[in-house]
């Protein structure tokens, strides 16, 4: 991983975690509730599991939004698919669109931060890595090789990219996802991306591949990708991708809202 990604997730670990509103409390409230009530699927009427999921999602999309983004699509759904999901550490507490072509995931600070306090890293997974899978991929797991350089406005306090690998097991395949992260206007966002083409194989690094030796020889492979790739004329496209997403977050998306949001009496 990069020093810059290094340093971020060095800042996750050790930031205090935003106070949740009483708004969250209580949406955190109702969905522990909620897990208890139905943690037997074979208890949960298919009338009562979709009110309580429905309500849920409607105390999410107030929470959370609303996300006036051009291109986007609905108001947004739940992250998770039922109560074998909510709060689990499986997904994040969000919403997920489709918007532009891509995987878009918005939440709130203190929402995203108690998600990454409670996140513990599994095998050679980071911390920073497991919570793209729980935001924008689904049923992979997501392996950074090397940081995307972006720029932000004085309203933005946190842009970043990275490029990575979606898989479900190791090998040596250079990396096609673009993931964007921004806060700014009380809301983080996470955006997944297909690279189109992907990024070129390197023959130099996939030549220290050695299947007797899979996860030694992946960690190898994926150093060397990482280094090499900014280093790449394609590389020049990708940056420029990473820089329209945080400026179309930037521009698109006023503050509303969620930039006004305030402790709310207890």
């Amino acid at each position: 991983m990069s020093l810059a990604l290094v340093l971020f997730a060095l800042h996750v670990a050790a930031a205090p975690a935003p106070a949740l509103s009483a708004s969250e409390r209580r949406y955190l409230d109702a969905r522990a509730a909620a897990n208890a009530r139905f943690a037997d699927a074979d208890t949960e009427s298919p009338d009562e599991g979709d009110r309580a999921r429905a309500e849920l999602a409607a105390q999410l999309r107030t929470i959370v939004g609303p996300v006036r983004l051009a291109g986007i699509e609905g108001p947004g759904e739940p992250a998770y698919e039922g109560f074998w999901g909510v709060g689990s550490q499986e997904m994040a507490d969000g919403l997920s669109f489709k918007w532009r072509g891509s995987n878009l995931f918005v939440t709130t600070p203190a929402l995203f931060a108690r998600t990454a306090v409670t996140t513990q890293p599994i095998d050679d997974q980071t911390v920073d890595e497991i919570l793209v899978s729980r935001t924008v991929i689904v049923d992979a797991a997501y392996t950074t090789f090397t940081a995307v350089p972006v720029r932000h406005g004085p309203s933005t306090l946190l842009a970043r990219a990275s490029v990575g690998l979606v898989a479900q097991d190791i090998g040596p395949w250079p990396p096609k996802t673009l993931v964007v992260h921004v806060e700014r206007g009380g809301r983080v966002y996470v955006v997944g991306t297909d690279l189109s083409p992907g990024l070129e194989q390197v023959a130099a690094c996939k030549a220290k591949w050695d299947p007797r030796m899979r996860e030694a020889a992946f960690a190898r492979y994926r150093r060397c990708v990482g280094a090499v790739l900014p280093t790449r004329p394609s590389f020049a496209a990708v940056i420029r991708r990473a820089q329209a997403i945080v400026d179309a977050l930037q521009a698109d998306d006023p503050p509303g809202l969620a930039a006004e949001r305030r402790p709310e009496a207890k």
